[in-house]
C-alpha cells in the first residue's frame, strides 16, 4: 500500500474533527486568515458577502502536493526540496483561490450597486456632504484593480522567485565536498555549472542549462520589476509577466531541474560507493 493509499485509508477510519473556534458571523473582514491547527477541517475565507469553503483534500494531501512536479528519491537534500515545494503549491493555490474569490466578489458587488449604499460604509445623512456615490465606486473600484493587476502579478512573481529559491538551496546542499564553500556564494547558474561539470556524464546538462536560464531570467526580471522606477508595472513583458501560465511552466521547469539533479546525484554516488 503506497503512503497515500494508506493516508487515506486512515482518513476514513479516523476523520478529523473540528477544533477550530467559531467565528462570528457578522464580521465584515472580507479575507480571514487561514488557520492551520491540529487536524484537518474545512476552513473557510469569509466577508460580508459569502462564505467559500477551502478545499479540504489540499489540507490533507499538502505533503503530496509536489508529485505532479516533483518525486524525491532517497537523499535527505531531495526529500527536503520535496517538502518545500509542496508547500510553495499550496500556499500558490491558496493565494490563488483567494485572489479569484475576491476579484469575484468585489466584482458582484460593483455590479449589484450595493456599494452604493451609504449604510454598507456605515454613513448617515450627515456623511453625504463628504461620501456620496462617486467616492464608494472609486474605493470599490480601486481595490479590484489592486487585485487584478498587482496583487495577482506580486503573487506569481513570488512564486516563481521561491520556487527558483528551493532548487538553488538544493543545490547549495548538493554541493557538500571540502572546498565547495565559496560555491554556496555564487549564484544559479555557477551552481548548476558546477555540478553539470562534477557530474560529467550523469547529467542532461543542455535541457538543465535550460531550465536554469529560464528560471534566472524570470527570478531577475522580477526583482527589477520591484525596484526600478520607469514604466507600468509590471515594466518587463519579457521575460514574462508573472501570471498562472508563467507560474505553472516555472514550477513545472524547477521539478523537471531537480529530476536532472536527482538522477545525476544518484548515479554519481552510486558510482563513487561501487
Amino acid at each position: 500500500m503506497s503512503r497515500k493509499a494508506a493516508a487515506e485509508w486512515r482518513y476514513r477510519l479516523d476523520p478529523p474533527t473540528p477544533q477550530f473556534a467559531a467565528v462570528e458571523q457578522s464580521s465584515t473582514n472580507w479575507i480571514d486568515a487561514l488557520t492551520l491547527a491540529g487536524n484537518c477541517s474545512s476552513r473557510y475565507f469569509r466577508s460580508d458577502i459569502a462564505r467559500v469553503p477551502v478545499d479540504e483534500e489540499d489540507l490533507i494531501n499538502a505533503v503530496w502536493m509536489a508529485e505532479d512536479y516533483f518525486v524525491a528519491g532517497s537523499y535527505v537534500e531531495f526529500v527536503q526540496f520535496d517538502n518545500r515545494l509542496a508547500a510553495l503549491i499550496w500556499l500558490h493555490r491558496s493565494l490563488s483561490r483567494t485572489l479569484t474569490d475576491g476579484i469575484g466578489r468585489l466584482r458582484s458587488l460593483r455590479a449589484s450597486g450595493q456599494h452604493l449604499d451609504p449604510r454598507r460604509w456605515g454613513h448617515t445623512d450627515a456623511d453625504r456632504s463628504w461620501f456620496g456615490p462617486g467616492e464608494y465606486d472609486h474605493v470599490v473600484g480601486e481595490s479590484l484593480a489592486i487585485l487584478e493587476t498587482d496583487a495577482t502579478s506580486i503573487g506569481g512573481g513570488v512564486v516563481i522567485m521561491s520556487a527558483t529559491a528551493a532548487l538553488e538551496s538544493l543545490m547549495t546542499d548538493l554541493l557538500d565536498q571540502p572546498g565547495d564553500e565559496p560555491l554556496h556564494r555564487t549564484g544559479l547558474r555557477r551552481k548548476a555549472a558546477a555540478l553539470s561539470e562534477r557530474w560529467g556524464g550523469h547529467t542532461d546538462q543542455e535541457s538543465l542549462q535550460d531550465h536554469i536560464h529560464w528560471l534566472a531570467d524570470r527570478r531577475n526580471a522580477f526583482a527589477h520589476n520591484l525596484i526600478d522606477h520607469e514604466g507600468p508595472w509590471p515594466r518587463s513583458p519579457l521575460p514574462g509577466r508573472f501570471d498562472a501560465t508563467e507560474v505553472e511552466e516555472a514550477l513545472q521547469r524547477v521539478g523537471q531541474a531537480a529530476f536532472i539533479l536527482q538522477a545525476g546525484c544518484e548515479t554519481h554516488r552510486a558510482t563513487i560507493e561501487g
